[in-house]
């Protein structure tokens, strides 16, 4: 083991962005060593490079970057603060191959980078592995807590890599985490947080009870966790995202919320949803956590699936918008909005796609795979997932890939819809998409669809694989 030994002045300490807040919350909350704060990537470099001027490049990236120099410490009061270090020592591990590494090799080598948890409060929040062979790097394992980046900020230093493999120079000047800070505590900062809680105040009023009431003593082994890898699922929300013109992860939330406000004979769907697109002018270049809840709230007035689809981006839109905020001022106004309607807090349906870009889809969101849907239902595999519970979810839905291949994941208290397991509650969604993406469906028919899913008797066995 080595280090890359990094330096940048200032240092400085700064209080925590609202985002940067809620994942330290977060977090806490869990088990220490949760492996889910803990994001990797394999980055492969396609020309041969010396160790030394990976190295080299490596070094910018964490200079450039504060929070990949940053400790998050609460030392000094209740709120915790982000201390940016001007000289940090980030681990590296050299592996070296007389052949060039396989995949079973690159795997093994993420999973060497991923499996111990970092020390936010002690620990610099990155760690790298270079596999080399011939004497030159052939690829950059990374490891990094997720309070130091998000997907976005990984697909941030991705492109910055390689545009430095490719000789560029300049490259535009970051957002920092610290400057972040200051909007939100600017006058301007505040009133984009108070128009926040109004609007959470505005859905929550109104939602029906049904998908916010929590189950009493929810514990790990009344939690259902399913996961499904879907070509079909995949093919058929592409398929609708291009004939209704919006992005898949729409069609994907649209379904989801759908079955569940059916399922529960609600007049509308109100969920939490979880995201880190940027859309504040300067924040895409930001590489930090910035995974920030928005309210999804819609009503079930549309006649057709395609009605709903158009009616679920509007709302997801709206809902991204206002998702701006100090989480633990979000969590008492949710407390007290519910409160005054005689609903306990904690009973919260999620849904988690951090990959979620706002606005009309274009060609490149839209690289649609091929082939019929329904021919690849006999593909699809679930995987029974270990239980764990998280914080205010009774159901918590997350999109990891939305490409060739479809995999969601399904965390479901059992108390909640019992009647749907996780497992056939994400195969309902991927008949939902697979037969509205043949014809439009009349939303009269997915009532139809979930006694379908309840009893398993659906046209060609949709629910028993």
């Amino acid at each position: 083991m080595t280090t890359i030994h990094c330096r940048q002045d200032p240092a400085r300490r700064a209080p925590l962005m609202w985002a940067q807040l809620a994942e330290w919350r977060a977090i806490h909350a869990c088990a220490p060593g949760d492996p889910r704060f803990t994001l990797s990537r394999v980055w492969p470099v396609g020309r041969p490079r010396t160790i030394e001027s990976t190295m080299d490049i490596i070094r910018r990236l964490v200079c450039r970057h504060e929070s990949l120099r940053t400790r998050y410490v609460a030392d000094a009061g209740p709120q915790p603060d982000q201390v940016v270090a001007a000289e940090v020592e980030v681990p590296l591990a050299i592996e070296r191959f007389l052949d060039p590494p396989t995949r079973e090799a690159i795997d093994a080598a993420v999973r060497l980078v991923h499996e111990s948890p970092f020390d936010i409060s002690r620990d610099v929040p990155l760690r790298l592995r270079f596999l080399v062979h011939d004497d030159a790097v052939v690829h950059v394992v990374v490891a990094a807590s997720h309070i130091a980046v998000d997907d976005w900020s990984f697909e941030v230093l991705r492109r910055e890599f390689y545009a430095l493999l490719d000789g560029t120079v300049d490259l535009p000047e970051p957002l920092q985490p610290a400057d972040r800070v200051a909007f939100e505590r600017s006058p301007r900062g505040r009133s984009v947080h108070e128009r926040t809680l109004d609007y959470w105040s505005g859905s929550l009023g109104v939602a029906d009870e049904a998908l916010l009431r929590p189950q009493p003593g929810l514990a790990a082994h009344t939690v259902d966790c399913v996961a499904i890898d879907s070509v079909a699922l995949a093919r058929a929300a592409y398929a609708i995202a291009q004939r209704e013109n919006v992005t898949p992860s729409i069609v994907v939330l649209a379904a989801t919320s759908l079955l569940l406000g059916v399922a529960t004979d609600s007049r509308h769907c109100f969920m939490r949803m979880i995201y880190a697109t940027r859309h504040r002018r300067g924040t895409d270049t930001l590489v930090a956590a910035f995974n920030q809840e928005a309210p999804y709230f819609v009503p079930l007035t549309a006649t057709t699936f395609a009605g709903f689809v158009h009616a679920a981006g509007t709302a997801a839109l709206s809902g991204f918008l206002r998702s701006e905020c100090d989480c633990d001022e979000l969590g008492h106004r949710v407390e007290e909005t519910l409160r005054v309607r005689g609903i306990p807090p904690g009973g919260y349906c999620f849904y988690n796609d951090v990959r979620f870009m706002p606005g009309r889809a274009d060609d490149a969101t839209l690289a649609a795979p091929a082939g019929p849907a329904r021919a690849a239902l006999a593909e699809t595999v679930t995987h029974i997932l270990p239980s764990y519970v998280l914080a205010d979810a009774m159901f918590f839905l997350g999109v990891l890939q939305l490409g060739k291949v479809a995999t969601l994941t399904l965390s479901k208290d059992r108390r909640f819809l019992p009647q749907v397991s996780a497992k056939r509650f994400l195969l309902a969604v991927e008949a939902l998409l697979v037969r509205a993406c043949e014809a439009d469906l009349p939303l009269t028919d997915v009532a139809a669809l979930l006694v379908d899913v309840r009893s398993a008797t659906a046209v060609g066995g949709e629910f028993e694989r």
